[in-house]
């Protein structure tokens, strides 16, 4: 279970700004995709990338990640599978258990999917599956997503489904079993506003229903008792985000993002990022972004309670904080032939975080670093 919280860390810092900070639990975590898609369709596009995460909360992730897309029909036809492995190294503070009695434990965690899209009359119909393990906690999701390409191709309308069946364990307890279940719906309007500008528009709507506290954290009472934390069975999420991409010149990209979020636990978060992107050379681009994310602390987190209440947690997730993300990302893509493209990422990101009440660790530090390689021919 620490491990797929972990993992979630990861993919915050990695991935793109639309749902990035969206907090709580997430279908699956990975590192990110290829950062640039080939021109027109290809037959068959392999990648391979490692991703490493380190904080000041004694926490480490490795995470390489293997992935193969084929495109068949003329295009008309996508096949793509994936699989990673997460080794977790943790020497957390904040992880004193029956699973981790001294504070420190190794993981593993690994995850398989697929999808698949297929152009029909227009309509691009996708589905996949994706499964993760690890010694306490296992996920099974499917996916189902529909769009279309509207007024001489300058909207694009997007829904999509997504169901998550999980089981909750705890280590070295047999005994202890619970599950969840999560559904995601999400609606994304994409629309040209010029030659030079796209806009996009989209709505999230997360359910979330079963067990999701820790089975490891305990919370503080006043008289001094530790009691287990227990949060609500049920949890509705939403989101709208706005997004903009424009070209400032022929080699200058920019792309700025907003999202608003709130849930039936009292949380609300504001998220904005601003991205900007440097073609270089014909073979050599650069992009910077700065992410600023606030968060309003669920209705019943504390650091310490005055009694016993029915709901009670102390995730420092689940409090007040803010961060900041800067990142810096250059690709390459170097001439291998006329039937052929390769590109080699590499990314740093950094991240702070400021909790408003959690004296145990004020402030966290997070460090990601990604190398990869996408070779499509």
């Amino acid at each position: 279970m620490q491990l797929r919280a972990l993992a979630l860390a990861v993919a915050l810092l990695t991935a793109g700004p639309a749902w990035a900070d969206a907090p709580g639990p997430a279908p699956h975590a990975t590192v990110t995709k290829p950062s640039a898609e080939p021109d027109g369709p290809v037959g068959v596009e392999a990648d391979a990338r490692v991703n490493v995460y380190v904080d000041n909360d004694g926490n480490k992730i490795v995470t390489p990640l293997t992935a193969v897309k084929a495109t068949l029909a003329g295009g008309k036809v996508t096949v793509d599978a994936h699989g990673s492995v997460d080794v977790m190294t943790c020497a957390s503070i904040d992880v004193l258990s029956a699973a981790t009695p001294h504070g420190y434990f190794q993981e593993v965690r690994k995850e398989a999917g697929g999808d698949a899209t297929v152009d029909v009359a227009g309509w691009l119909l996708s589905g996949g599956a994706v499964y993760s393990e690890e010694n306490d906690y296992s996920s099974i999701s499917g996916t189902f997503g529909v769009s279309k390409e509207l007024f001489n191709k300058n909207t694009t309308v997007a829904l999509g489904y997504s169901y998550t069946d999980s089981n909750v364990g705890r280590a070295h307890d047999p005994g202890f079993d619970e599950s969840l279940a999560s559904h995601t719906v999400t609606a994304t309007v994409t629309q040209v506003l010029s030659r030079s500008v796209v806009g996009q528009v989209s709505y999230f709507m997360g359910y979330l229903d079963g067990f999701q506290a820790s089975p490891y954290r305990h919370v503080r009472i006043a008289t001094g008792v530790t009691t287990p934390e227990s949060t609500p069975a049920t949890r509705v999420r939403n989101a709208v985000a706005v997004r903009v991409k424009a070209a400032l010149a022929p080699d200058h990209f920019i792309a700025g993002d907003y999202r608003a979020y709130l849930d039936t636990w009292g949380l609300v978060s504001h998220t904005a990022e601003v991205a900007y992107t440097w073609q270089m050379l014909p073979w050599l681009s650069w992009r910077l972004r700065d992410r600023v994310y606030l968060q309003s602390g669920a209705d019943f987190y504390s650091w310490t309670y005055d009694a016993p209440h029915r709901y009670m947690t102390a995730d420092r997730e689940l409090g007040s904080y803010w961060g900041n993300l800067v990142g810096l990302r250059a690709s390459f893509q170097p001439s291998i032939g006329r039937t052929q493209k390769l590109t080699i990422d590499l990314k740093f990101d950094f991240m702070m975080q400021k909790f408003a009440d959690f004296p145990l660790l004020p402030e966290r530090l997070m460090y990601v670093t990604e190398l990869g390689a996408t070779w499509a021919f």
